[in-house]
């Protein structure tokens, strides 16, 4: 009896001695958004992205400096380099598992949320294989299949409601594993139209969306990363205007939470998949 009284606490000391580590993942990727975005908005209206440290992650894709959604995306997706416009194939053509592909066959329960419609390049990657972007047919088909082990919700006005409604489905299925990743997809259409305005409200969305994201991995076994694809705009701080109308190809920035390591300076995009699939495996 004094035997198992006494392994009973070493039990116990042995449980609250562990790390508990996050086993779920809440992915999040500001389309467009560059840490000059952040800073800009930040003067007029207090983000809470801008409390936090950054790293920063390369855009580049396979075949040009700068990238397209469709490869970065590619790259969180698979952890591999493609040309751009491809989606969930490296530059041969051949077919790549993604990261929510690989969760949604191990159980694991997949989101894909976006403000993007259905044929949107960043929420595509996750579950479409075309060397074409535009393959609107293609997407259609890989799409349908998705759903059948997925949910997929597109067109979402909010990025910051879309997170509300699925922390709560977390809360109510405490055990079972998520990998969400929630699209602001607009930061970068705003900026492709140099609408700063707009681009602002996008972008005040999206940071209330990470913030909530934090809170809720304070109390929860979940990890956040929060980064872009690349930086749209060309967006110049010391005036806080655009550039250009497209993309360019300097780092954005990544904040994570929960992880089993810290980012320290600058990453490559395809490591982000390494950082999702650790916590999940």
């Amino acid at each position: 009896m004094l035997f198992k009284k006494f392994f009973s606490v070493c039990l116990f000391i042995l449980q609250c001695s562990t790390p508990v580590y996050a086993k779920s993942v809440i992915f999040m990727i500001g389309d467009g958004m560059g840490y000059n975005h952040i800073d800009c908005v930040n003067e007029e209206v207090p983000l809470f992205m801008s409390s936090l440290e950054p790293g920063y992650v390369k855009t580049k894709s396979a075949d040009n400096n700068v990238t397209d959604s469709a490869a970065s995306a590619t790259a969180y997706a698979c952890g591999i380099k493609t040309n751009n416009e491809y989606l969930g194939v490296d530059p041969d053509g051949k077919v790549c598992e993604t990261i929510a592909e690989k969760a949604a066959a191990n159980d694991i329960k997949v989101y894909i949320i976006t403000t993007d419609d259905e044929y949107g390049a960043t929420p595509s990657a996750f579950y479409v294989h075309t060397d074409s972007r535009y393959n609107k047919e293609k997407i259609d088909l890989y799409r349908k299949q998705a759903a059948k082990t997925m949910k997929l919700t597109f067109n979402v006005p909010s990025t910051f409601d879309a997170l509300q409604y699925i922390l709560k489905k977390m809360d109510k299925d405490p055990y079972t594993e998520y990998f969400v990743m929630v699209e602001g997809a607009k930061i970068d259409k705003a900026s492709h139209y140099n609408d700063y305005d707009w681009m602002v409200k996008e972008l005040v969305d999206f940071d209330k969306a990470v913030q909530s994201a934090w809170k809720y991995a304070d109390t929860h076994d979940v990890a956040v990363i929060v980064t872009a694809d690349h930086e749209t705009g060309a967006f110049r701080e010391d005036n806080c205007d655009f550039g250009s109308r497209g993309h360019s190809g300097v780092d954005v920035p990544i904040y994570t939470k929960g992880l089993y390591r810290t980012i320290n300076g600058v990453i490559d995009n395809t490591k982000v998949y390494e950082l999702i699939k650790d916590t999940l495996y």
